[in-house]
């Protein structure tokens, strides 16, 4: 830690410090007094012109210590610069030796959070600086899989970055690009990346085609159609009813999954059911994001486990719910449902820790206050 002298002096010529603190917490989700001072000077967050004057006031030492510290997740100040898109910040800690390949406790680095962001020019501002393109995180994913618009995705490819690389589920970056409906990503991909990939299947069975079609994406699939991509040949066949709520699922269609799970005859549906990458009807709703409270209303009311993780990376659905961005209600549905808030996942983070590190303020307290008891 700094000494006390140097953070006193840092504190200089500082008014409203306090105010400060608190726009961090709730701008940032950074909580003060769970991190060190010189963590927040670092991480900035708001002016590039007096964070480059205090770090010219510190010795050697002071400096390196002070741009390499890192919060409770894990993230260093250039990481939760880039996190804010604040190019300027990020290009004062650079200058000063932050290490663009300083990985959270996800295993995410800058550059995953800059290509998140779909920015070339912060992208582009950490390549210059030696980030590693190839780079994967605890998920096994690399900064294509999170690569946001065509213009960071011809940046990384540019740079090396393999499009062939495989995450959790055997999924690569133009499966994700079309399962999440970015269209210039998945584009760019399959126009840059080799041909094959094109029709390579994820551990699932699934195809970028087939993805993009699931999750009702028609502009992907007539984009790939185009390319001389054919729907694969399980698209034609008659599909079971694990398959049809795993579909419904993925595209928190709630009308599907009532009458998929309301269905008499004689083989029962085990609403719990696993697809072959592992995860649940319940993980993959809480995957949707907004919109998907009604589909989870329905699956735990078909008596859905609300704990039952994924097998790879210990992934339960409150996990899920809070990393695909979904509301507060499908929370509290989950919670009600008696999820345990206080489950870790393979990288030992709790739902409340990802929160934190994704700086979902508001998910994060109601997280919090469950592991405490008080909902």
């Amino acid at each position: 830690m700094v000494q006390q002298e140097t953070m006193e002096n840092l504190g200089e010529g500082f008014p409203g410090f306090d105010l400060y603190e608190k726009r961090l917490e709730e701008e940032n989700g950074v909580r003060v007094d769970l991190v060190t001072q010189s963590f927040l000077e670092a991480s900035e967050l708001g002016d590039a012109d007096s964070l480059r004057r205090k770090l010219n006031g510190l010795n050697v030492d002071q400096r390196r210590e002070l741009v390499h510290a890192v919060d409770q997740q894990g993230a260093s100040g250039l990481l939760l610069a880039v996190k804010g898109g604040k190019k300027e910040v990020a290009k004062v800690l650079l200058d000063f030796g932050a290490n663009p390949n300083d990985a959270d406790s996800s295993g995410a680095t800058a550059g995953h959070y800059a290509s998140m962001r779909g920015d070339p020019g912060l992208l582009k501002l950490l390549l210059d600086a030696r980030c590693d393109a190839g780079r994967v995180d605890d998920r096994q994913d690399g900064l294509l899989a999170w690569a946001k618009g065509p213009e960071v995705v011809q940046l990384l490819l540019d740079a090396q970055a393999d499009p062939a690389q495989r995450g959790v589920g055997g999924q690569t970056a133009l499966m994700y690009a079309c399962e999440r409906g970015d269209f210039s990503a998945a584009r760019a991909l399959a126009m840059g990346g080799e041909r094959q990939l094109l029709s390579v299947l994820s551990d699932a069975g699934e195809s970028a085609w087939s993805l993009a079609k699931s999750n009702g994406h028609q502009e992907i699939v007539e984009m790939l159609s185009e390319l001389g991509v054919e729907a694969p040949a399980s698209q034609s066949r008659l599909m079971h009813r694990e398959e049809v709520l795993w579909d419904a699922a993925k595209m928190g269609d709630a009308q599907a999954i009532r009458q998929v799970t309301a269905r008499c005859d004689d083989t029962p549906l085990d609403v719990n059911v696993q697809e072959p990458g592992g995860d649940t009807p319940l993980l993959l709703a809480c995957g949707v994001g907004f919109g998907a409270a009604a589909a989870v209303e329905v699956l735990l009311q078909a008596r859905a486990d609300p704990n039952l993780p994924d097998p790879y990376m210990g992934e339960t659905p409150l996990h899920r719910a809070v990393l695909g961005g979904s509301s507060l209600k499908v929370l509290m549905l989950l919670l009600e449902a008696r999820a345990d808030p206080t489950l870790k996942d393979l990288t030992q983070r709790s739902a409340a820790d990802i929160a934190e590190s994704w700086s979902y303020s508001d998910a994060k307290e109601v997280l919090m206050a469950a592991q405490e008891g008080m909902l």
